[in-house]
């Protein structure tokens, strides 16, 4: 698994993090103080971190990578001028702000009493390093009487930018905050006019309307990112609605809880895929119930990153759940993850290994036999198929026989061919690749029999 160090040179090489002290503050900040319980394995993952777990709403800390973009955009310094961040997230961004800005003071803002109570009971255990304030009010209404302010930073996405909250900002100040438009959540970065005086509002009374925000994002000058909306006013009684974004879908499977039309879709998709807890499993016979659902959970989330193409932190991930229980899924989801990455030949080892811990799973057999066609090593692929379709544990043994009718195309071996994709149709009639492979392989031979009709009577 990847190290706090190597999450931030990743985000160095992607051109996210950029400032040193930043880079320091992040790494004296160790996230286990703000973090607890079963979620604190996750705390060298790149990945959203539960803060606290309440029937309503789940609550997470940024991931870094997303943290070195919010606060890269911030353009704060040290002994500035006080900054305010919008939205709680049980101390974490304030102390980490506070170890990197001191002795700027740091204002914390969230309408949800229980959080801000929750946050202020976190930083008396760990206290700040400068001063630092948790009040309970309304975000979109900053905290004039503690600025102005070199930065306003939210780790919320703002329905609006209201020309009030703007105007808490010092000359050339920085307002950073996901703003929600049409489903998208820009990330805009406004900076304050030398005389500090926002310019006129729109005629919503916001310093954008949604016509400026999405010239924002044409332009370039935002980001966009995925945050929990804003929580204005908490009702108890109330689910929490998100916006369909891998964090808000993530922070929902913490506690396998949908709250979102949207979501349910696409986390029965992930669902649907690792079905290895679902059956009976040679390792998972041996394992407490604990590793058991401690690692379906951690296999889950990385399939939800490899889904969105975050390959690296998927990769994190498998690796993860490995280490609480390994599992031939584990690796051969692991091996699928390095094929999109290019790297075949540890996918191949990947499989190898899985196949080692469970020769009876027909999914490493077909996947090696898949790269190795990938590599052009067609005829090595084939014996690698035929154990697929035998294994005795292998839900979709028709993606081997359609990557045998592929090899034997390519071997132009028609007959051969042929046989494999009606097998792959007979247990999948609906399958795509077989049935485009038929069709182009029959079209292809009545051509040729136009072609050559034979001797005549």
């Amino acid at each position: 698994m990847a190290s706090l160090i190597s999450l931030l040179g990743r985000a160095r090489e992607a051109g996210l993090l950029q400032d040193d002290g930043l880079e320091q503050a992040l790494l004296r900040t160790d996230p286990l103080r703000f973090v607890s319980g079963w979620s604190a394995r996750f705390v060298e993952t790149d990945v959203p971190l539960p803060v606290a777990v309440r029937g309503a709403r789940g609550l997470c800390t940024l991931p870094p990578s997303t943290l070195c973009l919010l606060l890269g955009q911030a353009h704060v310094r040290p002994g500035a001028g006080p900054v305010l961040v919008l939205g709680a997230d049980g101390g974490y961004l304030g102390y980490l702000l506070s170890e990197w800005l001191a002795p700027s003071p740091i204002t914390v803002v969230d309408a949800d009493s229980d959080l801000v109570e929750l946050t202020r009971r976190t930083l008396v255990r760990t206290p700040p390093k400068g001063d630092m304030v948790v009040s309970c009010r309304d975000p979109m209404e900053g905290h004039a009487a503690h600025g102005p302010y070199q930065a306003i930073i939210s780790t919320v996405a703002l329905p609006a930018v209201p020309r009030a909250l703007a105007a808490q900002l010092l000359p050339k100040g920085r307002l950073v905050a996901p703003v929600g438009i049409e489903g998208e959540q820009p990330l805009l970065a406004y900076e304050a006019p030398e005389d500090g005086v926002p310019p006129p509002a729109a005629p919503s009374g916001d310093l954008f309307d949604a016509a400026e925000l999405r010239l924002f994002a044409a332009t370039g000058t935002t980001h966009v990112v995925s945050f929990p909306p804003l929580q204005r006013q908490v009702e108890p009684d109330q689910p929490w609605r998100t916006d369909i974004t891998l964090q808000d879908v993530l922070a929902n499977a913490w506690q396998y809880r949908i709250s979102d039309e949207h979501e349910g879709p696409f986390l029965s998709q992930a669902r649907d895929g690792i079905t290895i807890f679902e059956r009976p499993h040679p390792e998972l016979s041996q394992a407490g119930p604990t590793a058991r659902k401690d690692a379906m959970r951690v296999m889950e989330l990385a399939y939800l990153f490899q889904m969105t193409k975050q390959l690296r932190t998927a990769i994190d991930l498998y690796e993860l759940s490995l280490s609480i229980l390994p599992t031939a899924e584990a690796h051969t989801f692991l091996g699928w993850t390095y094929s999109h990455l290019g790297r075949f030949d540890r996918a191949i080892d990947e499989c190898k290994t899985a196949i080692t811990v469970d020769p009876a799973l027909g999914n490493p057999y077909n996947d090696i036999g898949a790269y190795l066609i990938e590599q052009g090593q067609v005829e090595e692929a084939i014996p690698w198929l035929r154990k697929a379709t035998s294994a005795s544990r292998y839900d979709s043994p028709f993606f081997a026989h359609a990557n045998l009718g592929r090899v034997h195309l390519m071997l132009g071996q028609v007959v051969e061919a042929r046989a494999e994709l009606l097998r792959a149709l007979e247990q999948n009639p609906s399958y795509p690749l077989a049935r485009a492979l038929l069709k182009e392989l029959d079209e292809a031979m009545a051509q040729q029999s136009d072609d050559d009709p034979g001797e005549m009577g």
